[in-house]
């Protein structure tokens, strides 16, 4: 096990505890209900935001160029995700490094997807059919960023798992502003 957990995980928990905390303190300090409503608007525009995020940096590697790399090392990582290691499953996900040239400038990753925590599973198998196709010093087709070349990703499109968490975000995003319109009306 290389990783505890993705940096991304611990950016979302910071972001989250820092909306929580905030809230908390403007339920305690507002004495208007009325004011209320603003609080699930910040948590809904909040989770909404963090999904379009992700859908824009997906969008971007559409515009990057497809050509050829080498796989210099393939295997299947895993991490623990926070808690108990007991409790909690390993994570499981692609682990390819490759070189590749773009104008005549030799370039080395291993980024298998622009979303960082995407592409991740409890399953080992489920990461195992993801690569089966994919051998050492065989070429494969990667994107590279035209603009800064040493960016590449051999996925450029949405996992079925991040669109059904989107669209349950989305859900939550569209409850959360429904909860602060009643609060308002009513309040």
């Amino acid at each position: 096990m290389n990783k505890i957990f993705p940096k991304k995980t611990k950016k979302v928990l910071f972001t989250w505890l820092l909306i929580t905390i905030v809230s908390f303190v403007m339920l305690l300090s507002i004495q208007n209900e009325k004011y209320y409503s603003f609080i699930f608007i910040i948590l809904a525009l909040g989770i909404s935001f963090s999904s379009m995020i992700d859908y824009l940096k997906i969008f971007n590697t559409f515009k990057w160029i497809k050509i050829k790399a080498i796989p210099l090392n393939i295997k299947i990582e895993s991490y623990i995700e926070l808690g108990r290691s007991d409790v909690n499953p390993p994570v499981y996900y692609p682990y390819i490094r490759y070189i590749y040239i773009y104008n005549n400038n030799e370039y080395i990753s291993d980024k298998y997807s622009i979303i960082e925590d995407d592409y991740r599973y409890i399953f080992k198998d489920n990461v195992r059919e993801m690569i089966k196709n994919i051998s050492l010093n065989t070429e494969i087709e990667i994107f590279v960023n035209p603009k800064i070349p040493s960016q590449s990703v051999i996925i450029n499109k949405f996992s079925k798992e991040l669109i059904f968490n989107h669209i349950s975000y989305g859900i939550l995003s569209i409850f959360l502003l429904i909860i602060s319109a009643i609060i308002f009306l009513i309040g």
